[in-house]
């Protein structure tokens, strides 16, 4: 604050005037999908017909449950949850799997749900 007052006299605007421009935009912002549902599922074709079907489950799962590189990396099979799991009682009705999440970016310990039907019967 006093850089502020030393370099540009008692008020200094220019950061307010950018944060402004900001609100007057007329569409805000929206988050969207990383890749269309068919490229996913193209990509998990591929990598199944190259001969490498945990790389085409893996897009799956990243794609399905918004997983990070790293989470996906980082997961072992005791870490996968299917139906009929007692720790999938937790979730609502409509998960078909889920996946426990050691290290993710927003804290430890966390679970995501798989809601798409063949992502959760690749699991098995």
């Amino acid at each position: 604050m006093s850089y502020l007052l030393l370099k540009h006299g008692p008020v200094d605007l220019w950061m307010a005037k950018r944060q402004l421009r900001g609100w007057k935009r007329m569409e805000p912002t929206s988050s969207r999908e990383p890749v269309p549902e068919l490229v996913a599922f193209g990509m998990a074709v591929q990598f199944c017909r190259s001969g490498k079907p945990c790389f085409g489950l893996a897009v799956l799962l990243a794609f399905d449950t918004y997983m990070r590189i790293g989470e996906i990396l980082g997961l072992q099979n005791k870490d996968v949850i299917v139906k009929g799991d007692i720790r999938l009682t937790s979730f609502p009705r409509d998960v078909v799997g889920g996946v426990l999440i050691k290290v993710a970016k927003t804290g430890r310990n966390q679970m995501v749900s798989v809601r798409d039907e063949i992502t959760g019967r690749l699991l098995k």
